[in-house]
């Protein structure tokens, strides 16, 4: 019996609607693109794709901006690090991964259609309260009354680098009475010029030129890290240390003490807030989550990977003269197969796959890989 056709209006009323998980089949990679995000703009508010590594991410926001050019999309990267490293992950990474986690927490409810593509080592980490990074924006306009300093102390504690010259995002540079910024997600810095206590003009500038280009009325700063090193942050850390290790004398410790963002302090999210959310409370209960062919293998091989190291690090000989290993827990940093099975038994849930499913939720595209022409290539 034949199928039906390719992207029908049935099938992707069911891909957007249907209430009940299901497993997607016959749907070769770029398919599932196209059929993700016109169910996406048919069911309007979120809609999350899990994808199993980077390069996959990669390739599935680069069909969907060929198939729905007009979907408003968001990246949602992981750490470029390994769990429990002592370094910190790549400031690009950080500030795109913090951008996309306060644009979720401040979206409007009446906002259109959202796609956002993220990874399976993405939404394994816990995140900071949507609260704490909603209400962690600086809003500044042109012609209002406005503080260098406090322009400045809010940089510092939001994990903008101070640089000579502002060229990547995260970056931010003070000279005389200018403070060069660049947001994260923004498509170019910005250049905020006082007179005492007035913020003149805002304008954008070009980071290789470094000269100024159009001025802007308002501008809106986000941070760039999940560690927000405030009072009541670094006050709450000192407290859970202390709880956890007692009065022990930890580089990372004094660092925090004295405001100073230490590499590696990204391990230690979860001592600098009352508790810790996950990726799909940020994507809200009514969000359609769609997962990649093999990518809850791979989030939860993400986590499993986490104890491993953890066990590792904690159980290893102290080197001589070096401290102990501490941080916090697994659990603490990464999702529980608990959290994820309540997380996705009230969502909409599809799974993409490979192969066909004995589930009684399946729906099949009807479509099939094409040939790749492999053998004619090499002659």
């Amino acid at each position: 019996m034949p199928a039906d056709p390719v992207l029908s209006p049935k099938h992707i009323e069911t891909l957007a609607r249907a209430k009940e998980a299901i497993v997607v089949t016959g749907a070769p990679e770029g398919v599932d693109a196209a059929a993700l995000a016109d169910a996406a703009r048919l069911r309007g508010g979120v809609t999350l794709f899990v994808a199993r590594d980077e390069t996959r991410a990669s390739q599935f926001e680069a069909s969907v901006r060929f198939f729905a050019p007009d979907l408003e999309t968001l990246r949602l990267p992981a750490w470029d690090t390994l769990p429990y490293d002592r370094i910190s992950p790549a400031a690009a990474v950080a500030a795109q991964r913090c951008a996309a986690l306060t644009a979720l927490a401040r979206r409007d409810g009446k906002a259109g259609p959202l796609l956002v593509i993220a990874t399976a080592s993405a939404v394994a980490q816990r995140v900071p309260p949507r609260a704490r990074l909603a209400a962690g924006a600086f809003a500044a306009k042109s012609g209002d009354e406005a503080s260098m300093g406090e322009l400045e102390g809010y940089l510092v504690i939001n994990g903008y680098t101070r640089a000579s010259t502002v060229r990547a995002p995260g970056e931010f540079a003070v000279r005389g009475g200018l403070i060069d910024v660049y947001p994260p997600g923004a498509p170019e810095p910005l250049r905020f010029d006082f007179f005492g206590d007035t913020l003149e003009t805002i304008r954008a500038f070009d980071p290789e030129t470094q000269i100024s280009k159009r001025p802007l009325k308002d501008a809106v700063l986000t941070p760039v890290s999940e560690v927000l090193l405030d009072e009541q942050s670094v006050l709450r850390f000192r407290k859970r240390f202390s709880q956890a290790f007692g009065a022990v004398s930890d580089p990372l410790y004094d660092a925090v003490s004295a405001r100073i963002r230490r590499q590696g302090v990204e391990q230690w999210l979860p001592y600098f807030y009352d508790g810790l959310e996950t990726v799909f409370e940020y994507a809200g209960p009514d969000a359609l989550v769609a997962f990649d062919a093999l990518a809850e293998d791979a989030l939860r091989e993400r986590v499993e990977t986490a104890r491993d190291h953890y066990e590792a690090r904690k159980t290893a000989p102290v080197p001589r003269g070096g401290a102990p290993f501490r941080a916090p827990a697994p659990d603490a940093l990464y999702i529980a197969e608990s959290d994820l099975t309540g997380a996705l038994g009230v969502r909409a849930v599809r799974r993409f796959s490979h192969f066909d499913s004995e589930t009684k939720h399946q729906l099949d595209l009807g479509a099939r890989p094409g040939r790749d022409f492999a053998p004619e290539r090499q002659t």
